[in-house]
């Protein structure tokens, strides 16, 4: 199982070749999109544009997605809500929150309520693949390599239910792959030199991630 990780793609052309390039290439069984992909304004564009590249794409919004995102995404072919929507690919099991820490940066996650958390929580076991647009706190998060800008609600998820992966973006200065206690933590942020992150799961489960650069 090969899972293509991208986050923060603001529907830039360069940004949105970069994936199509790269997507060709790796040829994953599923695109993972953790928010930020769309202009402000116009996100159906950029929508179609991902859902034409031949790989289902699992995918959860982000600040710049605010104006009908998740309504765009829902009428989009080959694009699909993971938002609160377990969803499951090749005996593997996604689910998504949608959100982002507003401006200036705060300890929580925008736009969502507590009671949001407690349902992700109840659909999250070990086995789960998490996303979001949104780094935990100190994972991850450093914005200008000091300021942690992540969220201590989706830390506290974490630490809680620890599932086995979850992918996120939105620092995009931080793109990587780091462990945090049980789960493999990947800031996908194709906003600066990475270009997303690759993850294959072998046979036995276990997880390798690689962030991409330069292709």
């Amino acid at each position: 199982m090969r899972i293509y990780a991208v986050a923060d793609l603001h529907g830039r052309p360069d940004k949105m070749s970069i994936v199509a390039r790269t997507t060709q290439d790796l040829k994953p069984d599923v695109i993972v999109a953790a928010g930020d992909l769309t202009p402000f304004l116009r996100p159906r564009p950029s929508l179609a544009e991902l859902g034409r590249l031949g790989v289902p794409v699992l995918a959860v919004t982000g600040n710049s997605d605010f104006l009908g995102g998740r309504r765009a995404i829902n009428q989009t072919d080959g694009v699909e809500d993971l938002h609160l929507n377990p969803t499951t690919v090749n005996g593997i099991e996604f689910v998504g929150l949608s959100g982002t820490v507003p401006v200036p940066f705060r300890t929580r996650v925008g736009i969502l309520e507590s009671r949001l958390f407690e349902r992700l929580k109840s659909l999250v076991n070990r086995n789960t693949v998490v996303v979001a647009h949104p780094p935990p706190f100190g994972v991850l998060d450093k914005v200008a390599g000091k300021l942690h800008a992540g969220s201590t609600r989706i830390r506290q998820a974490l630490e809680t239910q620890q599932p086995r992966l979850f992918i996120c973006g939105h620092i995009h200065e931080d793109a990587g792959v780091e462990r945090f206690n049980d789960t493999l933590v990947v800031n996908a942020s194709v906003g600066r030199a990475g270009h997303g992150v690759v993850i294959d799961f072998d046979a036995e489960g276990t997880i390798i991630a690689e962030l991409i650069t330069g292709r």
